[in-house]
């Protein structure tokens, strides 16, 4: 058993609290992590295509904590270099198959951040914090706020899943019961209305204090790939555009009422139709669902609602539905809920081809089902009740 491990362990078996089970994992790692200068690993992940194609690609970090350095290299799943980033404590490079840029380095300064100029920068900017930045681990542990809430397994590996919410965002670390160090990272954010949550980051083969060759934080452009059709689309942890649904009927694709009978979306036709697709996980999409039944008398049957959930186990969203019986919507779930790639999700810009997503997302359709706005994001109920009555009064004899 590892150092780190047996720590968290003796700590576990003395804090069996959430919050104390939290602290204890943290306080592990942060041992680990005071003692040593640089770190390498590998950080894993899957990405879906235009063609709903799943496709991995992984890339190799190494970090230097003081001055802080990055390199990392991105992989596609035949082997062949893809793109490549080298960070110091001042500037950042990246190169890809469209050539190179570079941009300030924003995580030194403690902020958190990083500027992302492809998938390798996404998967060090997705983790670095928690290998090389001991201070961030100290303020999680400070705040009070990061938990352990629930088991769970990566690659056969059992885990402490710990939630820790901060700043615009809240994480999921996973960290494995039997070393100790991290596993995975899952990351939402909130920012301008809408959720979004980045791509599962599976962390594998942690080597604290490795020897680094001396050219490593050299940045030269590297020769790289171009991205082959069906290939995988670059992932970042923001949503891509919307698909342009304007014009479009309801797709033919099939939903679950909570009873699990099949309904398929091209039949909601003789009403104009306000589809929403949204999460309980997602406070703006909670926050829409309780201004649409705020706003019901002032609109009266003029439309009808439908509530999709996304991107959530079944059961948390029929738990949700259940203790709002008050909501006077039609609540369907997304059937692919437990899969990687959601068609109904892709079809509708709630889930991008790259893994990224972003909710809620609303189309409104008219009586004979083609959709005639989109958009993502809920402000307040003054802001969407305006724009529903603009399109009732835009569309009144598409009613008929």
């Amino acid at each position: 058993m590892t150092t780190v491990a047996l720590g968290l362990l003796l700590a576990l078996q003395s804090h069996p609290s959430p919050q104390a089970a939290a602290d204890a994992i943290l306080g592990a790692l942060l041992g680990a992590e005071e003692n040593a200068q640089s770190v390498s690993y590998v950080v894993k992940r899957e990405y879906t295509d235009d063609a709903v194609k799943t496709h991995k690609g992984h890339s190799t970090v190494l970090l230097q904590k003081t001055p802080f350095r990055a390199r990392a290299e991105h992989y596609g799943e035949d082997g062949s270099l893809l793109d490549l980033t080298v960070s110091d404590d001042k500037r950042t490079h990246g190169s890809d198959a469209t050539g190179s840029d570079e941009a300030p380095t924003l995580a030194p300064d403690g902020s958190g951040a990083m500027i992302v100029l492809n998938d390798s920068g996404t998967d060090v900017a997705m983790t670095w914090n928690l290998l090389v930045h001991p201070d961030f681990l100290r303020e999680a542990m400070a705040s009070g706020k990061a938990e352990v809430i629930w088991q769970e397994e990566i690659e056969n590996d059992e885990c402490n899943v710990l939630f820790y919410p901060h700043d615009e965002r809240a994480d999921f670390y996973w960290f494995s019961i039997k070393t100790g160090l991290p596993r995975a990272v899952l990351r939402m954010s909130t920012l301008s209305g809408r959720a979004r949550m980045a791509p599962l980051s599976v962390i594998d083969d942690i080597r604290f204090n490795p020897v680094l060759p001396s050219e490593a934080f050299t940045f030269k452009p590297t020769p790289v790939r171009p991205a082959q059709p069906g290939s995988k689309a670059t992932a970042t942890a923001t949503a891509a555009p919307q698909p342009a649904l304007v014009g479009r009927q309801l797709p033919a694709l099939e939903v679950r009422d909570p009873a699990y009978n099949a309904f398929t979306l091209d039949k909601l036709t003789g009403k104009p139709t306000l589809v929403t697709l949204w999460a309980p996980w997602c406070g703006p999409c909670v926050g829409e669902l309780a201004a649409l039944t705020k706003l019901r008398p002032r609109f009266g049957d003029r439309f009808e609602v439908i509530a999709i959930g996304v991107q959530d186990k079944r059961r948390n969203i029929l738990k949700f539905i259940g203790a709002h019986g008050d909501y006077s919507f039609r609540f369907f779930t997304d059937p692919d809920l437990e899969d990687s790639t959601s068609r109904l999700g892709i079809f509708f810009g709630a889930e991008a081809p790259s893994g990224a997503f972003a909710i809620p997302v609303s189309v409104f359709a008219d009586a004979h089902g083609q959709i005639v706005s989109q958009w993502g994001g809920f402000e307040n109920e003054e802001d969407l009740g305006a724009k529903l009555m603009k399109l009732l009064e835009s569309y009144p004899d598409r009613d008929n």
